[in-house]
């Protein structure tokens, strides 16, 4: 049922996850490594099957035992460290090859094998319900503890360590030699893939990559400075979540209509970035310029 007991909880971890995943989006936009994030949900949402399966008893889940439980936790956070030394430490030694391309064929893989091992194990609707979200199952308040601690750490990090992963992120492609880079580069894609373990329990791989993507790129039309984008990422989110979440309300309201969530706030997203690109282009608004 869309009627959420706790709609305030979900307007509110919403906003976090948006906001937190809009600062790393203004990062991975200036790296210029859009899809990392998408994979990195990708290897969680694998962690996570692993954790209901294969440490299951007799290779079974039972129900949601193992869904959101530590172990879930562990293994999808294990599985994006392991990504994130591997991304940081292929950059250095790439040559001929893009670390895009890179990032697009560990995706395929991850997919590929997200894919058999669903059907391995059974429980596609579980599982489908971990790439797509499930905002439905917050119950209150203790529901998104574990989360909140997870992005206060994210967030106190990104706060301690903002100069030298902008620095890197604004030089990403003259920084490669040095062993501290490789080390800011595994700090900072090991803060993403803390983030994105959390937050794809709630809201799935699609909504992730959207919330990293889309309010940054909004924020980017009018201005390259962080200190200004980060207000523009905050409304942004907080606009097309609290449309996007009014939807099923309404349409259950009236017409008794069942609807997820996900897909509205992704297309308010949407229109949102199409709406903003229009005032840019009618505006003729001057980009200003970076730090």
């Amino acid at each position: 049922q869309l009627i959420y007991e706790e709609t305030h909880v979900v307007v509110c971890l919403c906003l976090m996850i948006g906001t937190v995943m809009g600062y790393l989006g203004t990062h991975v936009l200036r790296r210029g490594v859009v899809f990392i994030d998408i994979s990195l949900a990708q290897f969680a949402a694998i962690g996570g099957i692993l954790a209901e399966h294969v440490f299951s008893d007799n290779g079974h889940s039972h129900g949601h035992s193992h869904e959101n439980g530590p172990l879930a936790y562990f293994c999808s956070f294990s599985a994006v460290i392991l990504i994130a030394v591997f991304y940081s430490v292929v950059r250095k030694y790439k040559k001929n090859i893009s670390l895009e391309a890179i990032i697009g064929v560990t995706y395929a893989i991850g997919f590929a094998t997200a894919v058999f091992t669903i059907s391995v194990c059974g429980s596609q609707e579980l599982h489908a319900e971990r790439f797509a979200g499930d905002l439905n199952a917050i119950m209150g308040f203790g529901s998104i503890i574990p989360c909140i601690m997870a992005f206060g750490a994210v967030t106190i990090c990104a706060i301690l360590f903002h100069k030298p992963l902008t620095h890197i992120s604004n030089n990403y492609d003259l920084k490669k030699e040095s062993i501290s880079v490789i080390f800011w580069d595994i700090l900072f894609y090991t803060m993403m893939g803390v983030a994105i373990s959390y937050a794809i329990v709630h809201i799935g791989v699609v909504m992730v990559f959207v919330y990293l993507v889309v309010p940054a790129v909004t924020a980017s039309l009018f201005t390259d400075k962080l200190l200004f984008q980060m207000p523009i990422i905050v409304l942004t989110v907080a606009v097309a979540s609290v449309i996007g979440l009014s939807v099923p309300y309404i349409a259950y309201d009236s017409w008794k209509l069942e609807l997820s969530t996900g897909p509205h706030i992704g297309l308010m997203l949407g229109l949102i970035l199409i709406v903003a690109a229009l005032v840019k282009v009618v505006t003729g608004h001057i980009i200003l310029s970076k730090r």
